[in-house]
């Protein structure tokens, strides 16, 4: 009988480890953004946001070790990430586009345009953020991480789908709380792939859960 990803259990790890690393991942969330505006390509911002969370389990790093480990490890990916940043920047301006032209020319066609797109971005959104885990954790060049990605999305299509759902929850909270965008999704984000990617793909200890089961 072939094991069903564990979605309840996973969610737990990764909402555990959020709360015990919260300080780092404001940090890391915050440098994110503040990366992306001084027009740092996005998929190097996020490529590194995955190589620095699998340094937390070391001992004797600092918070402000770590975001310095980020700094580094986005200047390290500044021409890898490029790939990844088309399609982080490209569908979320389509799709702000239709849906002003939409509300401008008052066009039932355009609306049905921008939620296409809206719906193109948050799949890009989500391929990203696996290709870039997939990257750091088993060293592949981006082509051969995004086959990956889309090949352990495939075996588990149900678990994929609800863990998109769970971005997208995410993603409402700015709506009631709109400093979280900015103070913690992109590092939340980044620890709930790290937990599901290792659920659907049987790959290694993730550095996650392995801070959690030395910290108990």
């Amino acid at each position: 009988m072939e094991r069903v990803p564990d979605l309840t259990g996973s969610l737990v790890v990764a909402v555990k480890f959020t709360y015990r690393q919260i300080v780092l991942l404001v940090l890391l969330s915050i440098a994110f953004w503040l990366g992306v505006a001084l027009l740092v390509p996005a998929g190097a911002a996020v490529i590194a946001l995955f190589e620095t969370i699998r340094v937390v389990p070391e001992e004797h790093r600092s918070d402000v070790s770590l975001l310095k480990e980020y700094v580094r490890s986005v200047g390290r990916n500044l021409v890898p990430g490029l790939a990844l940043s088309v399609p982080l920047v490209v569908p979320p301006i389509a799709t702000l586009l239709y849906l002003e032209l939409a509300l401008t020319e008052t066009s039932g066609y355009l609306l049905v345009a921008g939620l296409l797109s809206a719906y193109v971005t948050l799949v890009a959104f989500f391929l990203v953020f696996r290709t870039a885990n997939v990257r750091s954790l088993e060293k592949r060049e981006t082509r051969a991480a995004f086959r990956r990605a889309l090949d352990v999305s495939r075996d588990h299509p149900h678990f994929t789908v609800l863990h998109v759902c769970l971005i997208v929850a995410a993603a409402s909270l700015t709506i009631v709380l709109p400093p979280f965008v900015v103070l913690l999704f992109p590092g939340f984000v980044a620890v709930l792939e790290i937990v599901f990617y290792e659920e659907a793909s049987h790959a290694e200890e993730s550095p996650v859960r392995r801070y959690l089961r030395t910290i108990r």
